[in-house]
């Protein structure tokens, strides 16, 4: 199979954060959440992802947070990007969550934070944090 440099490098850094432990690091029990490195948010970066249920944040060319969701994160990203509902959009990280329920609650807590420390909420989520309109 011929891959491009950049597909390539993904793929080997996804493989070692797999890999390396990101999965078995990170659960719904576990106190800390690690997320990956800021990926370009386009479909075939997006692609290269499993499907798993984590929380994930977009951020703009300067890589400022403007929108958190959860979900399937691949499904979710995919589905966003079809539907072109962040024009703002240019970067994307996750974290792996144990699963739905984890993910939601763990969104709902990053959100408050983000309140927390810039007395709003990103762009995209509403003055309320709302994320439900963009559910995929």
């Amino acid at each position: 199979m011929v891959v491009c440099d950049h597909c390539e490098q993904r793929l080997k850094a996804r493989d070692s954060e797999v890999g390396g432990g990101l999965l078995g690091k990170l659960s719904s029990e576990s106190p800390q959440m690690s997320w990956t490195q800021w990926w370009g948010y386009y479909a075939a970066s997006v692609s290269l992802d499993s499907d798993v249920y984590g929380v994930y944040e977009l951020g703009d060319v300067n890589k400022e947070i403007v929108y958190v969701g959860s979900g399937k994160v691949k499904n979710r990203l995919l589905c966003h990007l079809e539907k072109k509902e962040f024009p703002l959009a240019r970067y994307y990280r996750y974290s792996i969550i144990g699963g739905e329920e984890s993910s939601k609650l763990r969104e709902s807590e990053i959100l408050q934070e983000y309140r927390e420390s810039m007395d709003r909420f990103p762009l995209y989520n509403g003055k309320n944090g709302e994320t439900r309109k963009y559910r995929c």
